[in-house]
């Protein structure tokens, strides 16, 4: 029986405290911190901010708050005159990105912070990427791990599976689809064992493509678009599924609905057709409409990825036969919470429940 509990200064205040330690067993200390996670994508940097409690047998945690910048990492890649490496301009603008994150994140907050940031796509092709990681710990203190795509996608699926289970609509087996500026992942567990699809034409890249491929015009926008080059863009997904994914078949029994999260799909898409579930013809529907629409007309930093990310999504639900996708508004660094074991350090303040 828990017969005195230590009140901690946190966010939620002593109420949650107390339910927390409805969880404990008599003589267990619980130690009490806060992380700023950060996932540094092709398009966007974005941080979040946990309340974590971590006991010996039981982690929880909850999202206080998150925020975004855009960062075009992967377009810089593409337009870069050393190739293959970051230019000084995004280098400036990426560690400018995390300084404000980082202060926006716990301002006001005079707790112990754990600091983690995860880089994606652009980062493993970029040649300069690891010295620059070494740069932004330096200048931030915020430490930088360039994760394989396979880890992406799997902290992806771990993610998702955190949401559902916090819904309690958690499926035995599940498809998880993630879309970001330069790559996408889509994964799913069966007997075990992961498996995934790695693709390459993402939000970033493809925009490439229709500029270069069909407007010949570099360093531009793809919108407007008109009939002709809206079926012209379809094409490149179809030509770059044919060359890369043909093979690769989902189970029937996953496919009537894929969870989706990352840029493109739980925000792009979602914020545009106002829906946190959507079929192949809800984005057909939105393109025959908006096609033809400028960056102007979108409110949005990311407007001349607007239109092309809903080609890219439509082509690629058909190919890959996927039914329907559910969005779920989850920061992909949630999915590092199940590889968090419990600190055991004085520099974490800590409840100890006494018998």
């Amino acid at each position: 029986m828990i017969k005195k509990l230590f009140k901690l200064k946190i966010l939620g205040g002593f109420f949650s405290i107390f339910i927390f330690s409805c969880f404990l067993k008599a003589g267990e200390e619980c130690y009490q911190r806060y992380s700023a996670y950060f996932d540094i994508g092709s398009g966007s940097t974005k941080g979040a901010l946990y309340k974590v409690l971590s006991c010996p047998e039981k982690l929880t945690y909850s999202l206080v708050k998150e925020d975004s910048i855009k960062v075009d990492y992967k377009n810089d890649l593409l337009l870069a005159t050393s190739p293959n490496q970051f230019s000084s301009k995004i280098r400036n603008e990426g560690l400018s990105a995390l300084l404000l994150l980082k202060k926006t994140l716990t301002k006001d907050l005079n707790e112990p912070i754990e600091y983690k940031a995860i880089a994606t796509a652009a980062f493993r092709e970029a040649t300069n990427a690891s010295k620059f990681a070494k740069e932004i710990k330096s200048k931030t203190q915020i430490p930088v791990e360039i994760i394989s795509q396979e880890k992406e996608a799997q902290l992806a699926w771990r993610a998702i599976q955190n949401k559902l289970k916090q819904n309690n609509t958690l499926d035995s087996s599940f498809l998880a689809w993630d879309i970001g500026g330069g790559s996408f992942q889509i994964i799913y567990r069966q007997n075990n064992k992961f498996n995934t699809i790695q693709g390459h034409l993402a939000s970033v890249s493809f925009k490439n493509k229709i500029i270069n491929q069909i407007k010949n015009k570099p360093d531009s926008t793809p919108n407007p678009l008109t009939e002709t080059e809206v079926l012209a863009a379809r094409k490149i997904v179809k030509d770059y599924f044919q060359a890369n994914h043909s093979n690769q078949i989902l189970p029937s029994s996953l496919t009537n609905i894929a969870y989706g999260i990352g840029g493109v799909l739980s925000k792009s898409i979602q914020q545009s057709l106002n829906k946190d579930k959507f079929v192949k013809s809800d984005i057909d529907s939105w393109i025959k409409k908006n096609h033809k629409k400028t960056d102007s007309d979108f409110n949005s930093p990311f407007a001349s990825t607007i239109i092309t990310n809903m080609i890219l999504v439509s082509e690629l639900m058909e190919l890959f036969k996927i039914k329907e996708i559910q969005t779920l508004d989850v920061p992909l660094v949630e999915g590092l919470f199940d590889a968090i074991k419990s600190p055991q350090s004085s520099n974490f303040r800590y409840l100890n429940i006494n018998t």
